[in-house]
């Protein structure tokens, strides 16, 4: 988790992890994680000590694809194939939105900012879309959006994670190595 931390004067900003050698409730800090040294010459005023969870390593919403990871991983002998069927199960999706409640819920949910959640709060409390011709036009709004997506390389990725990094703080990987925990 990355947290920031004020602690006795310093602003310290990083990455936790468990290492299971330190002592329970020990927050071991690099000297690459302070951002702010105490000041001496304000030793007189009263801190505070505080710990702020900035975000979490949690599984994503969505995950997408862009032109340049694209390109990348069919350099490195990703199939096309395998683009052109992530691009066909897209398409498909997307045409479901138009006849599923599901489906069209999804869609309203992704493209929320377009108009602040209202498509899916409306089909939350029980408005069918194709009862609707305020949320038919949203929908199909959103459902143009998600295509022209499709044309920038943008294509949906199920069961993806983002990868948060950190420092080796014990010093065992090499240079040129990685070390991934699921």
């Amino acid at each position: 988790m990355q947290v920031r931390m004020f602690y006795n004067g310093l602003a310290v900003k990083g990455t936790l992890l468990v290492v299971r050698k330190l002592p329970e409730r020990t927050i071991h800090v690099r000297p690459s994680m302070i951002k702010v040294n105490s000041d001496p010459s304000l030793s007189g005023g009263h801190s505070f000590n505080s710990l702020e969870i900035v975000s979490t390593s949690n599984r994503p919403k969505r995950a997408l694809t862009s032109r340049f990871l694209i390109t990348l991983l069919q350099y490195g002998g990703v199939p096309a194939d395998c683009f052109m069927e992530l691009l066909g199960k897209a398409l498909k999706d997307v045409e479901k939105a138009r006849h599923k409640t599901r489906d069209s819920l999804e869609v309203a949910f992704n493209h929320g900012d377009m108009d602040d959640l209202m498509s899916a709060r409306m089909i939350l409390s029980g408005i069918r879309p194709e009862d609707e011709a305020y949320l038919q036009h949203q929908l199909t709004t959103m459902t143009k959006e998600e295509r022209e997506g499709f044309k920038q390389g943008r294509l949906p990725v199920n069961q993806c994670y983002y990868l948060m990094g950190t420092t080796d703080p014990t010093g065992t990987l090499k240079p040129h190595e990685v070390c991934v925990i699921l």
